[in-house]
């Protein structure tokens, strides 16, 4: 505060924007005035007000400050929360034991004929990256006997697919709904019904997983067991999937062959003779370096035709 020819001047080390403005207490002595006219307050009110607007500053300023400091600390605790219950959800099998693949060797024995079932498993061990692939290896399965034409617009008898159950059948329902005449379906109409309705394909995906749980669940290969924890001092009640021991003998021989199909080549593959290893490659996703080979030319053609409609879902998004 300055005195400049009887004015004073206040200044600021805050800026100080149009609306806004600065306030000046100053006590004199007695006798210094005459002519006094009184205001009917107190000290402690004019004080007040002129602390008021800073006070709501600092208490906003406050309230944010503790909301950062519960969000910071609700972050860690999510954060390990979330790091423990991903430890917790590993398999976890009926004599708790663990499931590593570190000593696994590749291995081309096919544990599991079931193709709904070696999926089931293969996405329990975290070997999906993309379940459209379940949709090309059950499309192969079930038209691996069709002499499919591929012309200038490729088409699909559905009448001639071959369905083994009830999870066959309802994918045939699909189809049929993305065909126009219920019968034979081209690339173009799979392609127009995946960028509007592959949720359809999604549920059934889903259905597929809950068959093969209540399936395991009736055999008595999967049960659960309670799990109690807390999370920001709240307990949490949940439940973690428990396997017979024989199907970790199962799992084991999924990744070895999962170990394998990744390494051999398409060659060694057709040498075989048994077109049922590159159905599970479809499962596994490892199919997108397929050649056209004159033996199982289906099997190539189907895996672009399927990949063409996916990918126009995912542009879709």
């Amino acid at each position: 505060m300055t005195f400049d020819e009887g004015s004073l001047i206040l200044q600021s080390e805050d800026t100080i924007y149009e609306d806004g403005g600065m306030q000046l207490l100053l006590e004199f002595n007695d006798n210094c005035f005459e002519n006094l006219s009184y205001v009917d307050d107190n000290l402690d009110n004019i004080l007040e007000e002129m602390y008021s607007d800073e006070e709501i500053q600092l208490f906003v300023i406050g309230i944010f400050g503790i909301i950062a400091f519960i969000a910071l600390a609700a972050g860690i605790e999510i954060y390990g929360y979330s790091s423990k219950k991903k430890k917790l959800e590993a398999f976890v099998f009926s004599d708790h034991s663990l499931l590593t693949d570190d000593n696994l060797e590749p291995s081309k024995s096919i544990p599991i004929k079931d193709l709904y079932e070696f999926y089931y498993l293969a996405k329990k061990l975290d070997l999906i990256e993309d379940d459209s692939g379940l949709l090309e290896a059950v499309m192969i399965r079930c038209l691996s006997h069709q002499k499919i034409d591929y012309d200038n617009q490729s088409y699909i008898d559905l009448d001639q697919m071959v369905c083994e159950n009830a999870l066959d059948k309802e994918l045939l329902m699909y189809l049929r709904q993305a065909s126009k005449d219920k019968s034979q379906l081209g690339e173009k109409a799979f392609k127009k019904y995946c960028m509007e309705h592959y949720y359809n394909f999604e549920d059934w995906y889903d259905h597929v997983n809950t068959y093969m749980t209540h399936q395991y669940i009736n055999m008595g290969k999967l049960s659960y067991e309670d799990l109690h924890d807390r999370f920001l001092y709240i307990h949490i009640h949940t439940k973690r999937e428990v396997f017979d021991l024989n199907v970790k003998e199962d799992m084991k021989q999924v990744l070895a062959l999962n170990k394998y199909l990744e390494t051999c080549s398409q060659q060694e593959l057709l040498a075989m003779d048994d077109p049922y290893y590159l159905i599970l490659r479809s499962v596994l996703g490892l199919n997108d370096d397929l050649n056209d080979y004159d033996d199982y030319y289906y099997i190539y053609h189907l895996h672009g035709f399927v990949h063409t409609g996916v990918q126009a879902h995912h542009e879709a998004q």
